[in-house]
């Protein structure tokens, strides 16, 4: 494993002037707020990722996942570890067809096309590297026999009655490396050179030999406008997309400046969402007895009954009948008359009432005979649950007594490792 220099941010904390320049960091990649304790505005990053520049890497990590001071204090391969396990979330919410209809493309920026290195592996897998099938037909007695160059150009004898054609004409197939052979060595190995440590990569053991070729850096352009030339001249479906994917390949990798190569996810409060249904339904398994305490178990099987899912439902506003109401996990227990209705925040920290839980609880009430509110946090630490709205019953007409919200901080870790387990 070759080593780099990592530097270390989170989503949503503090980002040196220092790092912003060096790895280029810009536009969409921090935001600028008033911070109170520095008394001055300070850049905020904004993203979940990776960005390379030569033997340097800055790696982003999600909200609460870890705190940096202690993150840095890990070797080296724990770090790779913690970076690896963060991209995996990242390329199955967005390279995932199960995901592919809630992620938007704009969330994910690259310089780096790893959809397309990923179907030109695909084609590898299935075919190995692209040969042109080059057949010749030479005068010899192994292979395939032509009959009719043979028969056409062989000298006639007749032995013991029978007529003996001499020599034969065989065919022999001869596969051939061009161009195209060459652009897939290089996306893969270039891919896996770049960021094998801390992407979930197939393995390129049987070409990491050949290395890689600059001249696929160095003269992208010319080397494009040849493929397409060859991928006109390609008749099988498979043998053209491949073509296309290869030129998609190294446009991407030639975007902007060589040195650096990222892969960020700017909206990871998406992703997030999805992770947290996902822990839901494999692992939520009730209330304590004083209804306090949001539990978790080991993981189990949907069939058990866990249903959470997005809810959306509209007709409550009769002056705007489209206005919909989209609790982000939703599961009514008939078996008990308990609905839960549950919120994923991906946010450093709350600081006020949540008016749309509290809006969920009141138009929702009469669908069950007990309603449970939470609010579903990232956590550095283990998974623990407060009570973080408790209204005053003064406040309440008789009917809605006793209402609280609960927020759960479940570890942002678990939560991600289930996400990516298939």
């Amino acid at each position: 494993m070759n080593t780099l220099k990592i530097d270390v941010v989170k989503d949503g904390q503090p980002l040196s002037a220092k790092l912003c320049q060096y790895y280029g960091l810009d536009g969409r990649d921090f935001k600028i707020s008033y911070d109170a304790a520095a008394g001055r505005n300070l850049a905020f990053a904004n993203f979940v990722g990776i960005v390379r520049k030569g033997d340097r890497l800055l790696a982003s990590l999600p909200k609460h996942y870890a705190d940096i001071e202690q993150f840095s204090d890990l070797s080296y391969r724990d770090k790779v570890g913690e970076i690896k396990l963060i991209m995996s979330s990242v390329l199955e919410y967005n390279l995932s067809s199960e995901y592919r209809t809630y992620s938007k493309s704009e969330d994910l920026e690259s310089n780096f096309s790893l959809s397309s290195f990923y179907r030109i592996y695909d084609y590898y897998q299935t075919y190995g590297l692209y040969h042109e099938d080059n057949q010749r037909v030479t005068r010899g007695y192994k292979g395939n026999i032509s009959w009719k160059k043979t028969i056409k150009k062989s000298h006639k004898l007749i032995g013991g009655g029978n007529l003996i054609f001499t020599p034969f004409y065989v065919r022999k197939h001869q596969n051939n490396e061009n161009l195209i052979t060459q652009a897939m060595v290089f996306a893969i190995n270039y891919t896996v050179q770049l960021f094998g440590d801390f992407l979930d990569l197939p393995s390129n053991s049987r070409i990491a030999s050949r290395g890689i070729d600059n001249v696929f850096l160095a003269n992208a352009d010319k080397i494009i406008g040849q493929l397409n030339v060859l991928q006109s001249r390609i008749f099988k479906d498979a043998d053209k997309a491949l073509v296309m994917n290869l030129i998609i390949f190294l446009r991407e990798a030639n975007t902007g400046s060589f040195e650096t190569k990222y892969i960020k996810q700017y909206d990871y409060a998406n992703l997030w969402e999805k992770a947290v249904d996902k822990y839901l339904n494999g692992h939520f398994t009730g209330l304590n007895q004083d209804g306090q305490q949001l539990l978790f178990g080991t993981e189990h099987s949907s069939d058990e009954g866990m249903r959470f899912a997005k809810l959306s439902d509209n007709g409550y506003n009769l002056a705007h009948p489209g206005w919909r109401l989209e609790p982000d996990h939703y599961w009514l227990d008939e078996s008990t008359g308990t609905q839960y209705i549950f919120d994923s925040k991906y946010y450093t920290k709350l600081t006020d009432l949540n008016h749309k839980q509290l809006v969920y609880h009141f138009l929702f009430r009469k669908r069950a005979a007990r309603t449970v509110d939470a609010l579903i946090m990232p956590e550095e630490g283990g998974t623990r649950t407060e009570k973080y709205v408790d209204l005053n019953n003064d406040w309440l007409p008789k009917a809605d007594q006793n209402i609280a919200i609960l927020l759960t901080h479940l570890n942002a870790k678990d939560v991600i490792q289930c996400f990516v387990q298939h």
